[in-house]
């Protein structure tokens, strides 16, 4: 899907961070929902005060996923974020 990459507040070209002042993740995942035939690419942002490693392909899950619905100057989407992702625990 794609690599992690750091959050950047487009007027600064700075890393975002969040209120607490831990730095801002997007991190790609791919979903497939219920009664959905194809899967669809989504972008989820997460605090990290270093980056964080996935490999692709890696089931992962977001804790606490909160959907934002957002508009301005005539375009609107939708933005996600969560608390931060876990992969499962592998066998040894």
């Amino acid at each position: 899907m794609g690599v992690i990459e750091p959050a950047v507040e487009r007027e600064k070209g700075t890393q975002r961070s969040s209120e607490s002042g831990v730095l801002l993740w997007r991190v790609p995942a791919v979903v497939l929902l219920p009664g959905e035939k194809k899967p669809e690419g989504i972008v989820v942002v997460v605090p990290s005060a270093t980056e964080p490693k996935l490999e692709q392909g890696v089931e992962i899950k977001f804790r606490n996923l909160r959907a934002r619905v957002w508009s301005m100057n005539g375009s609107s989407g939708t933005s996600l974020t969560a608390d931060t992702f876990e992969t499962p625990k592998r066998a040894s």
